[in-house]
């Protein structure tokens, strides 16, 4: 025994029901000053005692600072006390060890006590999910090893324990009796609890829980219980027999624990399948998924260390780079003139490209190809421009092996450009200039994919015309040999050749001819006098022309979907005709189609939004119209009775418990912007589609996500956006291959968005291959890995209301859908939106005719 700081000092247990003797000394095994409580169980035990230690010094002494550590429950000492009269009875007369199992030990007084009370036939298993609080049981065990010393055959020992994880094999349907304490309070860790219960426990074994009541947790629990068959009698008594006096203090002062007495059947167990077998499956997927990112880790680390070498050596080279520079600088005396300098600094070659008379100078590596004569002429070209104003406010973009140009633009005050970005034609090309945009401090960004337009493009192949917005320009080099560069001229106003430099000025907008199945071949934009028509296609002459005339007006369509296309359809083309300018802030906006229609002169149908061709449904919108009169008064803050009347229409079978998960929004909108910025902190991903709406993406931007690529499955993303059907392509995954890609390529602990606007179009039993009808597999997913799974629908799009601003997400459970209706501000539906989509939910004569009109116009 360790010296003794303290006289120790007699006195009850914290709730009265032991003798307790506390000391301060310093503890053998830690070395630390610590507090040791020595309790005494009268004659039960027969003067043997279990000694507690609490560290008031060390690392150790973070565990007991909070309040439950500091103090010993009721519920503890409760059980405590009704394990030292109930089980010697159940221990004696036994031929075999007696196996006891304590759940969540924290400081193990219950499972020490069995061991002190009973000498012989007792093998108990102290376990915890905490590392520490395993650490500091351990200790207890070693301090109290008097209690299994010879003669004395009982053993106990402790192990971790994570409820719902696997554990040996050894224990399964094993233990004859399971004991806890204070582990119901939280609802997530119900169903994982009654798993391990169990599994663990032996036919016919008996589970005793003591539990206070926390805002219904122990009726939840309970109710847990009872709706699985393995267990024969679940329980809850409050009028338990206890002999000691502090029992009736304790109900004096309400504060009780209640019992929880769980007997599993006798009958066999089906092994067949159970918790462990489906934990080694996962751990053989799980192991299969880690071997090919081990892989793509490799592969990924073998890139990396040729970086860092490319690196390190550009660094080295920095230093030489810019003493040759300024050498080049004093010496310099030719009116815009390329020089090319060749240097050997620690046996590593650099070439200086500079210009002389500018302050622009690149290092460039020897081993890369340097400056070609196209580009020369480009950059000569370029300097002369550069006073000019064509480059002011415009974006910018280098298409192609350049080394120079995009620096000398980009350095050049008189050419204020807004933004200068490069693609280059190679990845070596690429990872140079990673140091050499440094050196210009970011003005020109390196991009290895392009999604948007350029005002300008310059580049030495055509095929960059492709980035070149309406009306833009292209800057061409020309090789010692090429002649012609580029399409004929009906692809842009002009196309002038200055030497070895093409520029081709006024991009026009291509659409599509009208042929005998539709528009399905491309056509260009040719001046109205020189429209071909064959004679077959007389009758669509009057399209033609007016075709040419949208062409020619001021576009107002704007990019909802990242496409490489830069063909139009001609119904898409006909809704971009506005008169004056576009409404949108595009600094501050990200743009959406069917926003001028009302400016549009010569409107037939609005392609640019995809909602139903039926229109409005008409009972709906009489009610909407009715509810005008309530405009006094504020909507409804449940938005009763149209958020039930959703719930009937999405789940019929159980719309009760889909009502308690589902939200409405002011559009589908507003519910991906709150979950973008409620979702765990990291990176982004979309779904498996290479294009869909991009809502999605702005949302996540905002919310300061990185966003990864779409097969990215080792970038840790914390937000999956999944558009299924997808909107605009019309790509569909069926329900079982959205679980499958959810399980297979979400990480843990993250959040998943599907939006499933499209999803009522698929016909009368579009329900059945909806994720909300997955209710078991998204609650199952969210309990087992913390993927939390929620279904968005834009109801704008079946029933053709994008003015009212209807959207609704289904959360994987009620808790979800509070934390998120928290944040939601208050009113977000107003009362004409409310009254249309009680409506709408009833029209079943509507939905038929959609089902059935939808089929014939795809045909």
């Amino acid at each position: 025994m360790a010296p003794s700081l303290g006289r120790a000092a007699e006195r009850r247990s914290d709730w009265g029901f032991f003798e307790c003797e506390t000391r301060v000394e310093v503890d053998e095994l830690s070395g630390c000053l610590a507090k040791v409580l020595v309790y005494h169980f009268a004659e039960v035990t027969r003067g043997r005692y279990v000694s507690i230690c609490k560290p008031l010094e060390g690392a150790d002494r973070t565990k007991f600072k909070c309040p439950m550590a500091k103090r010993m429950s009721p519920s503890e000492e409760v059980l405590t006390q009704y394990v030292l009269e109930r089980l010697p009875a159940e221990v004696q007369g036994r031929s075999t060890p007696f196996r006891l199992m304590e759940l969540g030990a924290g400081l193990g007084i219950a499972g020490l006590a069995a061991v002190a009370a009973i000498p012989n036939g007792l093998d108990v298993l102290l376990t915890d999910g905490d590392d520490k609080v395993l650490k500091s049981l351990k200790r207890t065990i070693v301090r109290n090893r008097h209690l299994t010393e010879s003669p004395a055959s009982t053993t106990i020992r402790a192990e971790l324990l994570v409820w719902g994880r696997e554990f040996d094999p050894r224990y399964r349907y094993f233990f004859h009796q399971i004991i806890c304490a204070d582990v119901v309070y939280s609802r997530d860790t119900h169903y994982s609890l009654q798993e391990t219960i169990k599994r663990l426990l032996a036919p016919g074994g008996e589970c005793w829980l003591f539990a206070s009541k926390r805002l219904g947790s122990l009726e939840a629990f309970v109710d847990v219980c009872r709706s699985t068959a393995d267990f024969e009698v679940v329980e809850v008594s409050t009028d338990f027999r206890c002999q000691n006096a502090a029992m009736r203090e304790l109900r004096a002062m309400r504060c009780s624990p209640v019992l929880v007495r769980i007997v599993k059947g006798s009958s066999v167990q089906d092994r067949s399948r159970n918790l462990y077998d489906d934990v080694v499956a996962l751990r053989a997927d799980n192991l299969a998924a880690a071997c090919a990112r081990d892989i793509l880790r490799h592969k990924r680390a073998s890139q990396l260390r040729s970086f860092l070498a490319r690196r390190s050596r550009a660094r080295a080279l920095e230093r030489g780079a810019a003493f040759e520079a300024s050498r080049g600088g004093e010496s310099a005396t030719a009116k815009c003139r390329l020089e090319l300098k060749d240097i050997d600094l620690e046996r590593l070659s650099v070439r200086i490209l500079s210009v002389p008379g500018t302050p622009v100078f690149v290092a460039w590596p020897s081993h890369l190809p340097g400056l070609s004569k196209a580009e020369r002429c480009l950059v000569q070209w370029l300097c002369s421009r550069l006073d000019s104003g064509e480059f002011h406010d415009k974006s910018v973009l280098f298409s192609g092996p350049f080394r120079l140009a995009p620096f000398v633009l980009s350095e050049s005050s008189a050419a204020a450009a807004r933004k200068v970005h490069l693609l280059p034609s190679a990845v070596e090309d690429a990872i140079a200039f990673e140091k050499v945009c440094d050196q210009f401090r970011g003005a020109v960004k390196v991009k290895l994919s392009v999604r948007g337009k350029y005002d300008i493009v310059w580049s030495f192949d055509f095929e960059a015309a492709r980035y070149v917005k309406r009306g833009g320009q292209l800057f061409l080099g020309r090789g010692d040999c090429e002649t012609t560069v580029g399409p004929a001229l009906g692809d842009w106003t002009s196309i002038d050749v200055i030497g070895m430099v093409v520029v081709c000025r006024g991009k026009r907008v291509r659409v599509a001819a009208a042929r005998r199945k539709g528009w399905a071949s491309v056509v260009e934009d040719v001046p109205e006098e020189e429209v071909v028509i064959e004679d077959d296609d007389v009758a669509k002459k009057e399209d033609v022309m007016a075709l040419h005339k949208i062409a020619s007006a001021e576009s107002v369509i704007s990019e909802t979907t990242a496409t490489s296309s830069e063909e139009l359809t001609p119904t898409a083309a006909a809704a971009a005709v506005a008169k004056g300018p576009s409404k949108w802030d595009l600094k501050t906006q990200t743009p959406h189609g069917g926003q001028e229609w009302s400016e549009i002169s010569n409107l037939v149908e609005d392609f640019s939004v995809t909602t139903n061709g039926l229109g409005p449904v008409p009972e709906a919108l009489k009610a909407a119209k009715e509810a005008l009169l309530t405009i006094e008064h504020y909507p409804p803050s449940d938005f009763e009775p149209a958020i039930t009347d959703l719930a009937k229409f999405l789940s019929p079978d159980d719309w009760s418990d889909t009502r308690s998960r589902l939200l409405l929004g002011n559009g589908a909108s507003e519910m991906i912007d709150m979950i973008s910025r409620l979702a765990p902190k990291g990176p982004w991903r979309p779904g498996p589609f290479a294009t869909q709406y991009q809502e999605y993406r702005r949302s996540a931007k905002n919310a300061g996500r990185i966003e990864l690529d779409r097969s990215d499955v080792d970038g840790g993303a914390k937000l999956t956006s999944i558009v299924n059907p997808c909107n605009p392509t019309g790509d569909y995954m069926h329900v079982e291959e959205i679980k499958e890609y959810i399980s297979k390529m979400c990480d843990d602990n993250s959040w998943v968005v599907v939006d499933e606007s499209m999803q009522p179009w698929a016909g009368p039993h579009w329900r059945e291959d909806s994720l909300t009808s997955q209710k078991e597999f998204i609650q199952d997913v969210q309990r087992k890995r913390g993927i939390s799974i929620y279904v968005i629908h834009s109801w704008t799009k079946i029933w053709a209301c994008p003015g009212i601003r209807l959207g609704s997400v289904v959360c994987p459970t009620a808790e979800d859908a509070s934390a998120i209706k928290k944040m939601q501000v208050p009113w977000s539906v107003n009362v004409m939106a409310l009254h249309y989509l009680a409506g709408c939910c009833k029209a079943d004569e509507y939905m038929e005719k959609t089902w059935k009109l939808t089929v014939e116009w795809r045909a």
